[in-house]
């Protein structure tokens, strides 16, 4: 029981940490994976470190910024950024604390937030809202049917660095496993879910008597709240 509520707070704080990244993704098109023109930089180049209260600190790199927080025992990472600059990400943790990274949180599925995912799931449990894994397991199918449209435009448009991306997704898509992404391994929205391959295995579900989160309705919350582990299913 105890790992469960464990687990159940940390989807939650996935929560929060998302609610400000969902509210952007009607406005932004789908991302799989950085375009050429990302690698523009070498990764100990770009990064920038900034404290915030307590072991609380920001990363800011290149696309979404990266935010962790060091624990007594482990390290908490919010989002990725893109593959080729990951390992700086981790460089630059390091050089804050030792204990390792054991949580990476996505807010998003875009490439700025999630890139990175291949070189943390080596070490880290990657959690994240379950419509996040649903979209980027789905975004090869969505780039072959939405981009070839897009591109034609950007083409008419004259609009050449536009186009690029799009023929580099759209390549990307043709080529890209759907196993080969690294998706969130743990998702939650009512329920949380572990995902080992083909089977997916419901930790817990929580019964809700508070419909919002709020900043002062989190204490709340988290004692109206009832966490129960039920059994797996496929």
């Amino acid at each position: 029981m105890k790992t469960a509520r464990l687990v159940a707070a940390l989807a939650f704080s996935a929560s929060v940490f998302s609610s400000a990244a969902q509210a952007r993704q009607a406005k932004a098109a789908p991302q799989a994976t950085p375009s050429a023109d990302h690698h523009d930089r070498q990764p100990q180049d770009i990064f920038r470190v900034k404290p915030l209260s307590g072991n609380v600190y920001a990363l800011y790199g290149r696309g979404g910024n990266v935010g962790f927080f060091v624990g007594p025992e482990a390290v908490l990472v919010v989002d990725s950024e893109f593959k080729d600059i990951a390992p700086g990400i981790v460089a630059e943790i390091k050089k804050i604390s030792d204990r390792p990274i054991k949580f990476l949180l996505n807010t998003h599925h875009h490439g700025d937030h999630v890139g990175g995912n291949k070189v943390f799931r080596q070490f880290a449990m990657i959690v994240a809202h379950d419509n996040v894994r649903k979209r980027m397991l789905s975004s090869p199918a969505d780039i072959l049917r939405d981009y070839p449209a897009r591109l034609e435009t950007a083409k008419k448009a004259g609009n050449e660095q536009m186009a690029k991306f799009l023929a580099d997704q759209i390549e990307w898509a043709k080529k890209v496993k759907v196993e080969e992404i690294a998706a969130p391994i743990m998702t939650f929205d009512s329920e949380l879910r572990v995902h080992m391959g083909d089977e997916t295995i419901q930790i817990c579900t929580c019964h809700r008597r508070t419909p919002t989160v709020t900043a002062s309705s989190i204490s709340r919350r988290r004692k109206s709240s009832t966490w129960e582990t039920i059994s797996s299913t496929r």
